[in-house]
């Protein structure tokens, strides 16, 4: 196991503990905790949350259900929870996408970040990683680029969303 692996795992522990203080001290063990994510199950918003809900289930003494509700870079889902009774049981895992992309990109979206959500905790950051078969000539970034303005080819990326963190750092570095 790396320490990354665990620095992430004592993050979502300790931010499991952050959200059993205080206004949790009102939920009721008998009514499970929803806890939203807006992406498809299996990935990594979709893990974090597994994790997380298992913690904070544990440490309130209820259950937390994970619903993943997909769509839209994850406003779909964010929208549902902005709409639901403000009575705690009701919580979205919202990472940079839904949170702040997708209000800078879009308009008319059926939440705003800050009046709809208060944020309880930071769980977890992410990075992005350029990988290539290794058959691809180049073996840096650097030479990466030097090979596409040589050769004239377009470099083509795959990303995880239109509006995704991912997608605009592209689209900053094709700049």
């Amino acid at each position: 196991m790396t320490n990354n692996t665990n620095l992430s795992r004592r993050r979502m522990l300790a931010s499991a503990a952050l959200l059993a203080v205080a206004p949790w001290q009102a939920v009721r063990a008998d009514q499970p905790i929803r806890l939203v994510v807006p992406f498809s199950a299996g990935g990594g918003t979709d893990v974090m949350g597994r994790l997380l809900a298992q913690g904070l289930g544990k440490e309130l003494g209820t259950m937390v259900i994970v619903d993943n509700l997909t769509g839209a870079t994850g406003t779909i889902g964010a929208a549902q929870v902005a709409r639901a009774a403000p009575d705690g049981r009701t919580l979205l895992l919202g990472p940079s996408a839904t949170m702040a992309i997708a209000p800078a990109l879009f308009k008319g979206l059926r939440y705003d970040t800050a009046k709809d959500f208060i944020a309880l905790a930071h769980i977890a950051h992410g990075g992005n990683v350029v990988a290539a078969n290794p058959s691809y000539p180049a073996n840096t970034v650097p030479e990466m680029v030097a090979l596409a303005k040589r050769t004239g080819e377009p470099v083509v990326y795959a990303s995880w969303g239109i509006g995704s963190a991912g997608h605009l750092g592209w689209r900053a570095f094709a700049r």
